[in-house]
């Protein structure tokens, strides 16, 4: 498993993966996108209202205030970033610029800062962020505990040889729940309201992503984030044609490079590499895996979702 590196603004680009936009219908009156989006496994915006806000504003939360023209500025600083194909949402880097603009606000008030040079603001948030997922430590114990369960991925190849490695990317992967943990309490802690028209229409323009699409085919749907640079993901692709050819008139199956789509991969949570989603025939979420898996695995779960 192998962690992405995704076209973000600097500061907070460890942020990406932790927001997902969720696709449903909007309704009139103001509640939380985690309501009108019931699917959402969002984090920092999961409490926001959507509402009617002044005209060319497309979000507010304190003192943070974000403009069309703010976020146009930013689609034209990642223009050169994007190719022609990828999937873009706007609320997806709607999202990016809150965080970058909230998060900065409380860096400095945890820190009684209001002057500072742009090395002295990324040297605070590496401090702050380091301070809200201390924490969480992998044991050995959970090491142990991962080797154990998955000794058919590791060749035969011991647990002393391997334990630094496993708990490295434990703790890689506990820091960052612990980050989402942090962000979801921060989200519910600060009133922020979104645009409602403006979110309504991004959201429904989201519904033709590839995803999504595949989801209303009326069969189960499997979903393969990975990268070409990935070396599990090497190892996992002829697996997954050899299931693609063995099931293509049984399920749908979706394979996305998370560098080629960034922000399909921000929406689904896919930051490392390979990353599986799985949906029913009704398109509802049937779980995920991360990491790789050998074929048996893959062929179960397609068997959990009627797949034969």
């Amino acid at each position: 498993m192998q962690t992405a590196h995704l076209p973000v603004p600097f500061l907070f680009h460890v942020c990406l993966t932790l927001l997902i936009i969720g696709v449903a219908s909007l309704g009139a009156e103001a509640a939380t996108l985690t309501e009108i989006y019931p699917e959402m496994t969002s984090s920092l915006l999961a409490d926001a209202l959507l509402e009617k806000l002044p005209e060319g504003t497309l979000l507010q939360a304190d003192s943070v205030i974000i403009q069309q023209t703010d976020l146009d500025q930013m689609k034209s600083d990642m223009k050169e970033k994007i190719k022609e194909d990828t999937f873009v949402s706007e609320l997806g880097i709607l999202q990016n610029l809150a965080l970058d603009k909230i998060l900065e606000a409380e860096v400095l008030r945890d820190k009684n800062k209001s002057d500072y040079d742009e090395n002295e603001l990324k040297a605070l948030f590496q401090e702050f962020a380091q301070s809200k997922v201390a924490h969480a430590i992998v044991t050995d114990e959970e090491a142990d505990a991962f080797y154990a369960a998955n000794q058919e991925l590791f060749g035969g190849r011991s647990l002393a040889d391997l334990k630094p490695a496993i708990k490295q990317t434990l703790q890689r992967e506990k820091s960052q729940a612990a980050w989402i943990d942090y962000l979801k309490s921060l989200g519910s802690s600060i009133p922020i309201r979104l645009q409602a028209d403006w979110v309504k229409a991004d959201v429904e323009r989201f519904s033709s992503s590839p995803v999504e699409t595949a989801r209303k085919t009326g069969k189960p749907v499997f979903v393969d984030f990975s990268a070409s640079w990935c070396g599990p993901c090497k190892r996992l692709k002829p697996i997954v044609e050899s299931l693609q050819k063995k099931y293509a008139d049984k399920m749908v199956f979706v394979i996305l490079d998370i560098d080629e789509q960034p922000f399909l991969a921000q929406h689904y949570g896919a930051s490392s590499v390979p990353h599986l989603f799985f949906y029913d025939a009704e398109g509802r979420a049937a779980g995920d895996i991360l990491g790789f898996v050998p074929e048996e695995t893959l062929v179960k779960k397609f068997a959990e979702l009627g797949v034969q």
